[in-house]
């Protein structure tokens, strides 16, 4: 299963680095049951952010991955797009 390691400090520089591997497969669904999956576990991720307050502003199957370990778990990628929701920001705005 793909991990982030975080290489320690050498000893002969002072350098550091990370190591990166894939978390998700790039895939769409095969069947039925793959979809229903893969849009439960999309809209679950969509009510964290929306408890939070955040809007992700990119859901498209491009930004859906299915995770490596087999099972039919999916997950939501680049939230380069995310904003703060719009009642928030004027909610703050009319406090201040």
């Amino acid at each position: 299963m793909g991990k982030t390691r975080i290489a320690k400090k050498s000893t002969n520089n002072d350098t550091r680095r990370m190591v990166f591997t894939p978390r998700g497969i790039d895939t769409k669904p095969a069947n039925l049951k793959e979809l229903f999956g893969a849009i439960g576990d999309v809209l679950a991720a969509l009510v964290m952010l929306h408890d939070a307050s955040w809007m992700h502003r990119d859901i498209r199957w491009a930004n859906v991955m299915r995770r490596r370990n087999g099972s039919n778990s999916w997950f939501l990628i680049d939230y380069m797009n995310v904003e703060q929701s719009p009642a928030v920001s004027s909610m703050e705005a009319s406090v201040s």
